[in-house]
């Protein structure tokens, strides 16, 4: 007999990190654990060189991935690691996302820059120094910033699709990070280790203190949130703020993400790309040819880092 989920039926499950197979017999659901599978260490299937230090990358729906770099230039590849296009930017991209319909968000120091999936510039919002940036499902989109010369900043400003201000909230320090969850609620990591939720209209939540400078933050389809920081830490918070794990590495943690089955992939700043369990476990660790200072997850589970020694590295974590 089939399970269904809103409305829809399941293919797989997983629990633990292990799939399950499920079959009814003497009219009760009963459950077998097959092998998981992902592997017990990352494949490298490609390495891609940047002109330069390879500040951040994302992925899309379609598995095309985007660097930004020191050199100012951002690059399209495909999924196979081949170039597609390359733009030489005014500044230097600090944070790049995607949306559902391929365009490509850019955070850099003059501002916010959206591109379509070709390359061509759509708008672009002037701000301080922009050091993150994310995109919701209706293509709002959030900025973190430190300000500039003028204006001491430490904003997190939501944009509409056209890039139009909605709202600014202020900080208390440098934002180093920002995400969005599945309710629009925005979450910004700070110079002074805060981690502070705002709802749709940036209004202030709940906010939380790590152990040092929060460098990055991301969401999970739950709405935790997962947070980075200087001393090492990776922790976990439930959507109230509530702390669910902490775990320490030895250097301090440059990038996160998180994929569908709450499996957490760091990036340090020895170079490593770690993979932690949904318990806050260390699985694996990859060493990278720099230190690692963005990463990016597909829908398959294949990890892309961008270090400073210039590479684009994608890696496969499941069994073909």
């Amino acid at each position: 007999m089939p399970i269904y989920y809103d409305g829809k039926k399941l293919q797989s499950l997983y629990y633990g990190g292990k799939k399950i197979a499920s079959a009814w017999y003497g009219g009760k659901c009963v459950y077998q654990s097959v092998t998981s599978p992902f592997l017990s260490a990352p494949v490298q299937l490609w390495q891609w060189k940047a002109p330069s230090n390879v500040y951040s990358v994302a992925v899309d729906s379609n598995f095309n991935v985007y660097a930004g770099d020191y050199s100012r230039y951002v690059t399209k590849l495909d999924s196979t690691g081949s170039q597609v296009w390359q733009n030489k930017m005014n500044q230097s991209a600090n944070s790049i996302c995607t949306d559902s319909q391929l365009n490509v968000y850019l955070a850099s120091p003059s501002g916010i820059t959206k591109l379509d999936s070709t390359g061509k510039q759509i708008w672009q919002w002037s701000s301080g120094n922009a050091f993150s940036v994310a995109v919701d499902s209706n293509f709002n989109v959030y900025a973190g910033d430190e300000g500039n010369a003028s204006d001491e900043g430490n904003y997190v400003t939501k944009l509409d699709s056209t890039g139009k201000q909605v709202w600014q909230w202020k900080g208390t320090s440098m934002i180093h990070s920002v995400a969005v969850d599945n309710q629009f609620n925005v979450y910004a990591g700070d110079d002074n280790g805060n981690v502070t939720q705002l709802d749709s209209t940036g209004s202030q939540n709940w906010q939380w203190a790590a152990t040092g400078t929060v460098y990055s933050i991301c969401t999970d389809s739950q709405n935790n949130v997962y947070a980075g920081d200087i001393e090492g830490g990776v922790t976990k918070l439930d959507s109230t703020g509530s702390q669910v794990w902490q775990s320490f590495f030895a250097d301090y943690i440059q990038s996160i993400c998180t994929d569908s089955q709450f499996n957490v992939y760091i990036g340090d700043s020895s170079d490593n790309v770690i993979k932690i369990d949904s318990t806050g476990n260390q699985v694996w660790n990859w060493t990278a040819p720099g230190s690692i200072i963005s990463l990016a997850v597909d829908s398959q589970f294949n990890i892309y880092a961008g270090d400073n020694a210039g590479y684009v590295t994608k890696l496969q974590t499941v069994k073909q």
